[in-house]
């Protein structure tokens, strides 16, 4: 939006104007509260470079406050999304201010954090967890279970023998994680069903299942990355920890808060059987919270359980539901009483109300308003697209073997042997197989990896292997297990999806370079 400022010369009626623009103005007071909200180092010490700033800061603001003052006009905050957003704010602002000033919370000690983490080290440890891709095959009609089975073997076949499994899962996969390469996403132990969860948690990594047959089809599972579980000590987790007190602190503290005052009778918080029954009735309207007049369904439910649950993996989901519904229920009683009391009325309050309002609207106009600008000028969109293609594309892969030699007595040998044998496997004198029966070690059947991959399993020193030529070898290394030279056999580079298959993509990104989330 094209916005005129013009900096207010001569006598003035309002000396405190600094600038006025179609529909208002921009004061002193308002520009130094953005100098002051400017990090020191930003704040130029040369004049003209200040000006400028100054300038540039007051054109801001006049953008800002016309953009807030178009969305008043047009009453965005009555829009259903604009409007459960705004309650939400609403709500949690009034609920903070009810509690700073009638809930006392003990404040967490060390003491209080080590005992919790010694009572339960588990709770603050990762368990096992993989990234686990997967190939669905529906029977045909007429087709035999062992014609759909050999169906199946032929694409495992065809991943041994190098192509890239998240490739075969989108060219061939009939279950609905085909779009996202047959991602199952990071599991942990029990997340699965128990014989899928003994298939995946007994593969090695980078590893592709045997044929699993099952009523509906036949299955193939591949766990492309395996994160070892982790069991951290009392000093690496002090601070979540504390957290973790703190936030019981405050609960308990707001439990008896709301137990000195009456509820409403017809308030609902299931648990146990009855929360489960409602999760796994499948209705998504049913209604799983109910505290006076507001409710929450079991889609809602389940959206923010989803959320939880990836946050932190491997957590009871019939736990954290009902947490989460404790946790709402308090909240819409502390702010039915905040409002009942008139908190918002107070002008403290009031200010910061307004100011969150303000942040909400001026964010969604500044959407609307770039969004707009892209349907009027589609080739600005374009032209992004073109400068940061390479955001877009898709990731490196090389196909790689590994020949391995485990540490033992004779390791330093093997290095040097290795190490000298580099030339005569670059001409094809010695071949990896050869060079693997001579120093004790074996050769791994290839695969394709990312950057991403090579970084996780080892760490930047194993992603020296993008600058490998195709058919070259890296220089042998030892990972405190055992020694390891990679070939590259193969690279796919990067690929740029087409503009049009990642239009939404594109959109998201403009808009945050332009500074819209």
């Amino acid at each position: 939006m094209a916005v005129g400022v013009s900096a207010c010369g001569g006598p003035q009626t309002d000396p405190d104007t600094l600038g006025v623009f179609s529909g208002g103005r921009v004061t002193a007071s308002e520009l130094e509260e953005l100098i002051l909200a400017l990090p020191a180092n930003a704040r130029p010490s040369d004049a003209g470079a200040r000006d400028e700033l100054y300038r540039e800061l007051l054109r801001q603001q006049a953008i800002r406050s016309q953009l807030i003052d178009e969305a008043r006009r047009r009453d965005v905050l009555a829009e259903p999304e604009l409007a459960g957003q705004w309650s939400e704010m609403r709500k949690q602002i009034v609920v903070n201010a009810l509690l700073a000033r009638e809930v006392e919370v003990p404040t967490a000690t060390i003491e209080q954090a080590r005992s919790r983490f010694e009572a339960d080290p588990a709770a603050y440890g990762r368990p096992e967890r993989r990234e686990v891709f997967h190939i669905f095959l529906r029977p045909r009609p007429g087709e035999s279970r062992a014609q759909l089975s050999e169906r199946l073997r032929a694409l495992r076949r065809r991943h041994l023998a190098g192509e890239p499994f998240a490739l075969l899962a989108r060219q061939y996969s009939e279950s609905q994680l085909r779009a996202g390469d047959g991602a199952l996403g990071w599991v942990v132990p029990g997340q699965l069903a128990p014989r899928l969860d003994g298939i995946v948690f007994g593969l090695e990594e980078a590893v592709v299942s045997d044929v699993l047959m099952t009523p509906s089809g036949a299955h193939l599972l591949y766990a492309a990355r395996v994160v070892a579980a982790e069991s951290p000590t009392f000093d690496d987790v002090r601070q979540r920890a504390r957290r973790a007190v703190q936030q019981e602190l405050q609960s308990r503290a707001i439990e008896e808060y709301l137990a000195s005052h009456e509820s409403d009778a017809a308030d609902f918080v299931p648990e146990g059987e009855e929360l489960r029954a409602l999760l796994a009735g499948g209705d998504p309207n049913a209604i799983v919270l109910r505290v006076g007049d507001w409710t929450l369904q079991a889609g809602d439910l389940l959206e923010r359980l989803d959320i939880e649950v990836r946050r932190r993996p491997g957590r009871n989901q019939q736990e954290v539901a009902h947490g989460l519904l404790v946790s709402l229920a308090h909240r819409e009683r502390l702010a039915k009483r905040a409002f009942e009391a008139g908190l918002e009325q107070e002008e403290a309050l009031r200010e910061n109300l307004d100011a969150a309002r303000d942040r909400l609207v001026f964010g969604a106009m500044q959407r609307r308003e770039l969004l707009a600008r892209i349907e009027q000028d589609p080739d600005a969109l374009k032209s992004f697209f073109a400068r940061e293609s390479g955001r877009f594309a898709g990731p490196l892969r090389l196909r790689i073997e590994r020949l391995v030699v485990p540490l033992g007595r004779d390791s330093g040998a093997a290095m040097a042997e290795l190490e000298a044998a580099l030339d005569a496997l670059a001409i094809g004198d010695v071949s990896l197989a050869q060079l693997a029966e001579s120093v004790g070690g074996s050769v791994e059947e290839p695969v394709w990896k990312t950057l991403e991959d090579l970084r996780s399993e080892g760490g930047n020193a194993r992603t020296r292997l993008a600058a490998v030529p195709v058919d070259g070898f890296a220089r042998p290394v030892s990972n405190g297990r055992e020694i390891e030279m990679v070939h590259v056999l193969d690279r796919s580079a990067p690929e740029v999806p087409s503009f049009e298959s990642i239009l939404e993509e594109v959109k998201e990104a403009y808009l945050q370079a332009n500074g819209v989330r």
